[in-house]
């Protein structure tokens, strides 16, 4: 199961959505729901329409926003529920997210 932020693409979330679908492989994407279409056998979409930028402080954005996609998604992987972390979003608030949650 792979944990994947849908937040931060440079097309879009329903982009990083089609690419999952298209995986073939079992997936647990986070974003805004409205834009990653429904959950199927395949793919468990987890509605987290927070993004953190790449303007933020990673380390800070990513303590003080919990209910951020790339955050649930490194506590999805922290917690067993997910074997690996892919994001569509900046580095930096990925690593932290990486760092402080798994």
């Amino acid at each position: 199961m792979i944990a994947l932020d849908a937040n931060g693409a440079d097309r879009g979330p329903a982009v990083v959505a089609e690419g999952a679908r298209k995986s073939g492989l079992r997936v647990l994407l986070f974003g805004p729901a409205g834009h990653l279409g429904q959950s199927d056998e395949q793919v468990e979409v987890v509605d987290a329409p927070v993004a953190i930028g790449g303007g933020d402080e990673p380390v800070l954005a990513v303590r003080s926003r919990p209910e951020a996609s790339i955050v649930q998604a490194a506590v999805a992987v922290g917690e067993g529920r997910a074997d690996a972390l892919v994001s569509a979003g900046s580095t930096g608030p990925t690593l932290a997210a990486a760092t402080l949650k798994i």
